[in-house]
C-alpha cells in the first residue's frame, strides 16, 4: 500500500504576510508491504516492512550580528520557518510467528525500527560560541530492535 500527501500549513501573523509553519514539510509519503503464510495446526508467519519518506521540518535562520551581540539565538526578522532541513526517511521491518493450540495461543515477533540506522535531522539549534546553527539528530536514529512475546489463556 503506497499513500502520499501534499500539503502546506502556513499562518497569517499581524503583519499580514503568510509565513509557513514548523509542519509545513509540502509533503510525506508511506509504502508499506507484507505477507503471512499459513501453516499447518493454525500457525502464521508474518512478514512486512514500512518505508517513510518526508519532507523535512521547518525553521527560522538566526539573525548573525543580533545573535553574537546578545550572545543567544535571535531569528532573522522577516524569515521566520522559511529554511527546510533535508528530507526524512526511515525503513521499518517486522517479522513474527503466531500460533494456536487448544487451550491456548501466542506470537512472538521481531520489530526492526530504522533499519537502515538513518540519522534524520529533527531540528536546528544555535551554537553561541561559534555564532552558527547546528543540525540536531533525532535521538533514537539508530538500529532499534523490538522482541516481543505474547500468550493468550
Amino acid at each position: 500500500m503506497f499513500t502520499g500527501s501534499l500539503f502546506e500549513s502556513k499562518y497569517t501573523p499581524q503583519d499580514g504576510i503568510e509565513r509557513n509553519t514548523r509542519f509545513g514539510t509540502r509533503w510525506t509519503s508511506s509504502y508499506t508491504l507484507g505477507r503471512e503464510f499459513e501453516f499447518k495446526k493454525a500457525r502464521t508467519l508474518q512478514i512486512g516492512a514500512r518505508v517513510l519518506y518526508n519532507g523535512g521540518f521547518r525553521y527560522s535562520p538566526h539573525d548573525p550580528v543580533a545573535s553574537a551581540a546578545d550572545g543567544r539565538y535571535v531569528p532573522l526578522a522577516g524569515a521566520e520557518w522559511s529554511e527546510q532541513v533535508p528530507a526524512y526517511f526511515r525503513i521499518d521491518a517486522r517479522m513474527a510467528y503466531r500460533y494456536n493450540a487448544k487451550k491456548f495461543s501466542g506470537s512472538i515477533s521481531l520489530d526492526i525500527q530504522n533499519l537502515t540506522s538513518q540519522r534524520n535531522i529533527n531540528a536546528v539549534g544555535y551554537n553561541a560560541l561559534s555564532n552558527t546553527l547546528e543540525n540536531l539528530n533525532y535521538p533514537g536514529g539508530d538500529f532499534i530492535p523490538v522482541l516481543a512475546f505474547q500468550f493468550d489463556f
